[in-house]
């Protein structure tokens, strides 16, 4: 009985081997095109240690690993793209944050003077301005007063109509964030649904450095900031002039400095060049 029960075993183990499927021989063509394929060089890679030994040698030097952190966020978030929208991305990233590279919350730690000057009596009375503002000698103001000011700068008839913003607290909720400053309900909910995150719930996660260096990226893709994007002002092919980034301003905020970051965004150019980016 048991010597019958091994035979048939052995037997369906070699029924099962004479089943198994012979390998499958590409036709022809398929051959040649497979081989071609292989036979192909390597794309190249991007020289991240080229590009940053390259920025080195200048006035946009990195000096902290932050710095190198945000700076390798914007490079993955914009793969793919042509050089000189890599460059204006990063240049707009190191003026925006002050050369850190790293997203940050908007203070409204302002002065009465600065108040005024910035937003101007439009968007605060003197009045509020006095009674809010920083006052000479005066240290960092309060959450309280940061708060009031917040929501009269971004609130009311011109923060519902220029920012979204329908509720009373969403001038401070929803202040600048991130590399250039996302501000505003309607903006944290284009930006969120851009990258797949609920900002208006987590408005935070745009202080995580991977989450703003996509949002950015991609909101000066399609022109979410101004209504500009890149394909309005720079090349999709080959490098970029002072002129062209100048202009490439309007993205994100009319011609406010547009010489300065216009000068970083050959600087970055030429490290990308160096860093062999296609």
């Amino acid at each position: 009985m048991i010597r019958q029960f091994l035979s048939r075993i052995r037997q369906n183990k070699h029924s099962a081997r004479e089943a198994a499927p012979a390998k499958p021989i590409l036709p022809p063509t398929f051959k040649a095109a497979n081989e071609a394929i292989n036979a192909l060089p390597p794309e190249p890679k991007f020289d991240r240690a080229a590009f940053f030994a390259r920025l080195r040698e200048g006035p946009l030097r990195h000096h902290s690993e932050a710095q190198v952190k945000g700076t390798e966020a914007i490079l993955d978030a914009m793969e793919g793209s042509p050089i000189s929208w890599v460059a204006y991305a990063l240049a707009t990233a190191w003026h925006e944050t002050g050369g850190n590279m790293t997203p940050n919350r908007e203070s409204l730690n302002y002065s009465i003077n600065g108040l005024l000057a910035s937003f101007g009596r439009h968007r605060i009375s003197r009045a509020d301005a006095e009674k809010l503002g920083r006052k000479p000698g005066e240290g960092a103001l309060s959450e309280l007063r940061q708060r009031a000011i917040a929501n009269i700068l971004y609130g009311g008839s011109w923060g519902r109509e220029n920012l979204g913003n329908t509720e009373p607290d969403d001038g401070w909720v929803y202040r600048g964030r991130g590399m250039c400053h996302d501000t505003g309900r309607r903006n944290y909910d284009l930006s969120g649904k851009a990258v797949g995150i609920d900002l208006l719930a987590y408005p935070d996660a745009l202080l995580d450095v991977t989450t703003a260096a996509k949002v950015m990226a991609t909101g000066m893709k399609t022109g979410r900031y101004t209504g500009k994007g890149f394909v309005h002002f720079l090349p999709s092919k080959g490098e970029a002039s002072a002129q062209q980034f100048g202009s490439a301003r309007q993205i994100i905020n009319g011609r406010d400095k547009a010489a300065e970051v216009a000068a970083y965004a050959l600087t970055f150019q030429r490290a990308l060049v160096a860093g062999g980016w296609e």
